[in-house]
């Protein structure tokens, strides 16, 4: 079954939904401006349901503008701001009598979050299972390219094997944004494998926890990862360009298939060209 990824899957438009059925413009203006989000403030005179509606594309416009990494940045900001504020205010029991609507508002926030593979745990926004069989990407889908890639070498507890010709330093971007902390990552690349080590070793000067290993080889031409020698994921472009053309994200279900990938990609790390 093909799925189409699209906005609905970014977690900053729940936190603007919410925010904005909060129906409180002082929150709604305090929630964005306050992590560093600049829009038109629009009219101070207006109604808290106006001056929402007003704000709301401003808010969205800006935040397209922002840069992948930023926008993880601005809805992990936004997200804290905003469920620190209704956690808050849901203990208040004097506060719930009177505003009754906002009786289990962020667990229903977070619900939602669930709905589109969201979690939000020690702070910070996560990625839950991928239900991964086959996922359409169009042209220009660059940051829900790499939200999914994320969420799936979040998944490597002990070890993550990547299979890209082109592999740069991108993968380093995913997993510095990564709440997994693999103790073994094999990249096995084609071009320029130099800059690709030279970029390991500064990673795991940072990251001790990582051992970060480089190997050549012509053997492949698909794009793979490979999770805790149990999962295999097809990808159809190289992760540095994944989103700019469509392509696919597919999981290799058929065991058979599945363990003759694992083994094949294992030969090829045993006689790769160390780098």
């Amino acid at each position: 079954m093909s799925k189409n990824i699209s906005d609905e899957f970014d977690p900053f438009r729940v936190v603007v939904s919410f925010a904005s059925e909060a129906d409180n413009a002082d929150w709604f203006f305090e929630t964005f401006s306050g992590i560093g989000l600049r829009f038109d403030l629009g009219d101070d005179n207006s109604s808290h349901r106006n001056r929402i509606r007003a704000l709301s594309p401003r808010v969205l416009e800006a935040y397209e503008s922002l840069s992948q990494e930023a926008k993880l940045a601005a809805a992990n900001s936004a997200t804290g701001s905003f469920l620190s504020r209704i956690q808050q205010l849901e203990q208040n029991p004097n506060y719930l009598k009177k505003f009754p609507q906002f009786q289990g508002f962020s667990d229903r926030m977070l619900k939602n979050f669930q709905k589109i593979g969201w979690g939000f745990q020690d702070d910070r926004l996560v990625t839950l299972e991928p239900q991964i069989r086959e996922m359409f990407f169009p042209k220009d889908s660059q940051w829900d390219a790499f939200v999914v890639i994320r969420g799936i070498i979040e998944k490597a507890k002990s070890e993550l094997m990547v299979v890209d010709p082109f592999c740069d330093r991108e993968i380093f971007t995913i997993l510095q944004t990564s709440s997994a902390r693999p103790k073994m990552v094999r990249l096995l690349c084609r071009n320029k494998p130099d800059d690709l080590k030279a970029e390991a070793k500064k990673f795991c000067e940072q990251h001790s926890e990582m051992c970060i290993e480089v190997r050549t080889s012509s053997d492949f031409h698909d794009r793979f990862l490979v999770v805790d020698q149990a999962t295999c994921i097809h990808i159809g472009a190289s992760i540095n360009h994944a989103g700019s053309r469509a392509f696919m994200i597919s999981a290799v279900e058929d065991k058979s298939n599945r363990d003759a990938l694992i083994k094949v990609v294992n030969e090829a790390w045993t006689t790769g060209v160390p780098v």
